[in-house]
């Protein structure tokens, strides 16, 4: 009963937080993707695709998230494995934001689930994870942040590729697999009190 109480205690803070400590922020974001490396292909060639991010600070350091990315049919192809077909990936996570003057940084963990653009194919698969970090600048009502996030189709890749960069003999297929679900994108916020 007492655990219980703490419980519903702590929801009612939390729903009745003044807005001075809480923050939500609408932004687009781009990204680049290529085929083969972004870093080893030329910008001219790369393709740019559109990300959608909804965010809510509170408390000042909570943070969760959810983000929509259109993918092309080479990446939807990385992540499943079997379709080559265009995609969205909508990522929903949770984390801490650090404000110190303008500069702002964030880190967060999350579920990721793809949709496929075809009839009868959404969603494809498990419940993915992702890991991802940014670093931003806030100008008053509006901020630019630079992120990387990291996709994992199951749990069990993400697993493997954390114990697979510990261990000495599969370093670097640990390290193939983090690049393979790296997502880079730049993105311009708004934010709303």
């Amino acid at each position: 009963m007492k655990r219980k109480s703490i419980v519903v205690g702590a929801v009612l803070f939390l729903s009745l937080v003044p807005p001075a400590f809480a923050e939500l922020e609408l932004g687009m974001s781009l990204f680049p993707t290529s085929e083969g490396s972004v870093a080893a292909t030329p910008v001219n060639d790369l393709d740019w695709m559109v990300g959608f991010h909804v965010g809510y600070n509170f408390l000042s350091v909570g943070y969760v998230s959810w983000d929509a990315i259109s993918l092309p049919n080479y990446m939807t192809q990385n992540l499943t494995g079997s379709y080559d077909l265009p995609s969205f990936l909508n990522l929903f996570d949770a984390g801490l934001r650090l404000s110190v003057g303008p500069l702002l940084a964030y880190g967060e963990v999350g579920l990721s689930s793809l949709w496929i653009y075809d009839v009868g194919l959404a969603p494809v698969g498990e419940t993915g994870v992702n890991v991802r970090a940014g670093l931003g600048m806030r100008f008053d009502w509006w901020g630019v942040v630079v992120s990387a996030t990291d996709v994992y189709p199951t749990f069990a890749n993400l697993s493997s590729a954390g114990s697979g960069l510990l261990g000495e003999s599969s370093g670097a297929q640990a390290l193939s697999a983090l690049e393979s679900g790296l997502i880079w994108s730049a993105g311009l916020d708004f934010y709303l009190r």
